[in-house]
């Protein structure tokens, strides 16, 4: 096994929102799903993502899923799965995420992958990331 950093850029694709709730204090639950492109020199591919997604009265956010990522690792073909959970600053409209690889998720050559990173979505069409993956 061994050890790869992935800095890079993604593109989101077919954003869409369904299933809104309102709840009391204005408070809303929405799903989300859309597909994720990652292109550099250590990981490209395509990442399906589904949220689930609360609009505090504050204004603030939070946010948690997973997304199935399928292409390639460090030259390493195969699928995984990435569990995310971060919040949207009410006044930046930043968001922040930390991203976990779920244990046993990995197919293919990938199979034995695992590890941890975090990413940050500045514009709301591209995010940086930065993940540590053992395969």
């Amino acid at each position: 096994m061994s050890e790869v950093i992935v800095h890079g850029k993604t593109s989101l694709d077919n954003w869409n929102e369904f299933a809104t709730v309102l709840g009391p204090a204005n408070i809303k639950l929405k799903g989300i799903g859309c597909a994720k492109r990652y292109i550099n020199s250590e990981m490209h591919g395509v990442g399906e993502v589904h949220l689930s997604y609360c609009d505090l009265p504050s204004g603030a956010s939070e946010f948690r899923g997973y997304e199935l990522f399928t292409g390639m690792v460090d030259g390493f073909r195969g699928s995984f799965v990435m569990r995310l959970s971060g919040e949207i600053d009410p006044v930046t409209q930043i968001a922040k995420a930390v991203v976990n690889i779920t244990k046993g998720s990995g197919c293919d050559e990938l199979h034995a992958i695992s590890g941890s990173g975090s990413f940050v979505v500045t514009s709301g069409v591209s995010c940086s990331y930065k993940l540590h993956l053992l395969h």
